[in-house]
């Protein structure tokens, strides 16, 4: 009779570990420790109970795992696994500050493209904070990006919501992405162009980020778009990103063409062009619909115009010698855009 009735307690608790395990599993996590409370939703976005929309920062942070979140920036970030975000937090290369000045004005239905995916962590990041948007994210090797979203997911509070994500295998430096990217787009019940944000966090090589500039801005990117390439102090990156960019410069390039380089004798190029000269360039040359130019820590920032005309054809001039040039010499093993891998 002691032994049965042992057997019944042994079974009890049993079955009581086993509900209290179901209900850990399933509850609701509870948002990390710097953060107050749980989180609400304003909108699609995350918010504190205090009504504060969660930072960028913030996001990636909670697909962090409990011991990196424990953990103090320099142990996270040689940790090298980053959760949410990728290495842009603040416990790697701490980019999202400047990211959350620049993309502030942007809502959470924007569209978002991103070069160089990895396993997808900063996708997740951008699924979050663009909820009521779409993301898209390229990468040249496979990326299986349904099993790494269902890890992430685990990770981050059951309120959330996100927005859906399209990862595709392309390479980026060839014209024929553009294509891919049209097709995936519409897929979405998007119009073309589709994006209001792009990212180059690829191979981080001059010549790639040229090429890839060369042929998203033009026609991927919305009027009013955001073009951010990261990590231009890899490689020497830097000084000939800064000699590309100068070829940017409307007062540059508009002097060559018409009364030949800057400073030579009876160069009468004018500083400031009627409205009617401004709209044929933004016709003829995609380099005018450059609003601003910003240099951040590793980093660029390049705005697109408001209202400038799609554009049909292909670049000419030297930016699209650049393109010609950089194509020729990025080539490698995978030749165009493949295949969309994943869509969630």
């Amino acid at each position: 009779e002691n032994i049965s009735d042992l057997e019944d307690v042994i079974k009890a608790v049993s079955v009581l570990c086993m509900k209290v395990l179901m209900m850990l599993l399933v509850a609701p996590k509870a948002l990390p420790n710097n953060m107050t409370g749980r989180s609400t939703m304003a909108g699609c976005r995350a918010t504190h109970t205090d009504g504060r929309q969660l930072t960028l920062d913030e996001v990636a942070r909670l697909f962090l795992t409990p011991k990196q979140r424990s953990a103090d920036a320099a142990a996270a970030a040689a940790s090298r696994q980053t959760g949410g975000g990728a290495d842009k937090y603040s416990g790697a290369h701490n980019y999202l500050d400047f990211y959350q000045r620049e993309l502030s004005d942007r809502p959470s239905s924007s569209a978002v493209l991103e070069l160089g995916i990895n396993r997808g962590d900063s996708l997740i990041m951008w699924s979050t904070y663009f909820c009521d948007g779409n993301v898209f994210g390229v990468d040249i090797l496979p990326v299986n990006w349904t099993q790494h979203e269902a890890r992430l997911k685990k990770r981050a509070p059951q309120s959330l919501r996100f927005a859906p994500v399209t990862a595709i295998q392309a390479d980026v430096t060839n014209v024929s992405l553009l294509h891919l990217l049209d097709t995936a787009a519409a897929a979405r019940d998007l119009g073309w162009p589709a994006f209001d944000v792009i990212i180059d966090d690829a191979l981080h090589n001059p010549d790639h980020m040229i090429a890839s500039f060369g042929i998203l801005f033009p026609r991927a990117l919305k009027p009013g778009g955001v073009y951010i390439i990261e990590d231009v102090h890899w490689w020497g990156a830097f000084s000939k990103m800064q000699h590309y960019l100068e070829t940017l410069y409307p007062y540059v390039w508009l002097c060559k063409r018409v009364a030949g380089p800057v400073g030579t004798p009876g160069n009468e190029c004018p500083m400031i062009l009627g409205a009617i000269k401004q709209a044929a360039l933004l016709r003829r040359d995609w380099r005018y619909n450059i609003q601003s130019i910003t240099y951040h820590r590793e980093a660029l920032v390049i705005r697109k115009k408001e209202g400038v005309p799609r554009l049909k054809g292909t670049p000419w001039g030297a930016a699209a010698r650049w393109q010609r040039a950089v194509r020729t010499r990025a080539r490698r093993r995978v030749v165009g855009a493949s295949a969309i891998l994943h869509v969630s």
